[in-house]
């Protein structure tokens, strides 16, 4: 058995780790939306379920490869031979340009994009004024990973739909669209004039990630970019106060006894590889150069602005919503 000084001084690494190892994670990719105390770890209970996450990339991944990710400035397309360290961002979220989580604006603007553009095609309407032929598989793919990252906890199909995409994606030529602050600034206006209309749904996020995870092709045609904004509206609405992100929302335990301490597997993965030593100097992300973009974004900035302008004005929308039933 260790000596009391030894848990003590186990026990505050593992606490000091925990924070920092967790910082980069949005607490939207936690079931419970809470990222877990030191307890859960040692515990291993039900806090620990993830939302969307593989096994193989949970918690042990995270915390053993931390200094891996963080050398990467947790950029999904940074250098690297590890693609399972590209797909732990993606899956974690830890990348606002690239993950399949809301937490992130860009992605709730292409998630309606990519709507608007599918519905269209469901509908047999053309879309090239938009979008290439070429590009329709990736984002095809992106929105069948994004709907089914909706799913609580592990899906049945073993991640294959996301691993599909995120294949596509590694090897493929094109990529999420990219805003600069600016676009996001003119793309958010057109966004915020939808939201504040009375769409006479007032459902919580929770249930329409449930309504969007079972459309059907005709649903999603009909039904699908509606759907697609409220969940937006209702996410950014839930979301719009408090820390989602960073350590200032760790909950530190602080009532542990060295019976408590002894009590704990210290050898068990989980544990162990959240042990590992973080690399201090290893740059902060912001000082670490972005990599020369590879891939083309599936739609331009000002096809989007056209699409926001011309095809998703209020009364498009309203007209959307008729017929919903959640």
């Amino acid at each position: 058995m260790a000596s009391a000084e030894g848990l003590l001084h186990a026990h505050e690494k593992a606490q000091a780790n925990l924070q920092v190892k967790m910082s980069t994670v949005p607490v939207h990719t936690i079931l419970r939306k809470k990222h877990p105390t030191i307890i859960d770890i040692y515990e291993g209970n039900e806090n620990l379920m993830t939302h969307g996450v593989p096994q193989h990339l949970s918690y042990s991944f995270l915390f053993s490869n931390f200094n891996a990710l963080a050398t990467m400035g947790f950029s999904a397309d940074a250098p690297t031979d590890n693609l399972d360290l590209v797909k732990a961002i993606w899956y974690w979220g830890m990348d606002k340009e690239h993950s399949l989580n809301l937490r992130w604006k860009p992605v709730r603007l292409n998630v309606i994009l990519a709507t608007f553009i599918l519905a269209n095609v469901e509908n047999g309407q053309a879309v090239s004024e938009w979008v290439s032929d070429d590009a329709l598989p990736f984002v095809t793919q992106f929105f069948q990973a994004w709907c089914a990252t909706l799913h609580k906890g592990a899906p049945t199909d073993g991640f294959s739909v996301q691993e599909r995409f995120l294949d596509t994606w590694i090897h493929g030529e094109y990529d999420l669209t990219h805003f600069s602050n600016r676009g996001l600034r003119r793309l958010q206006g057109f966004v915020d004039k939808l939201l504040v209309a009375d769409h006479g749904i007032n459902k919580s996020s929770t249930d329409l990630e449930t309504a969007l995870s079972k459309m059907s092709p005709g649903q999603l045609s009909q039904h699908g970019v509606a759907l697609a904004v409220q969940y937006c509206y209702a996410f950014e609405k839930e979301h719009a106060h408090g820390h989602e992100i960073g350590a200032e929302n760790m909950v530190v335990d602080t009532d542990l006894s060295l019976d408590d301490l002894a009590r704990v597997d210290w050898g068990c993965p989980l544990v162990s590889s959240l042990l590992t030593d973080v690399d201090s100097s290893i740059p902060a992300p912001v000082d670490i150069p972005r990599p020369v973009k590879r891939r083309a974004p599936w739609i331009s900035t000002d096809a989007a602005v056209d699409i926001f302008e011309r095809k998703l004005n209020v009364d498009d929308v309203q007209k959307m919503f008729e017929g919903i039933a959640i």
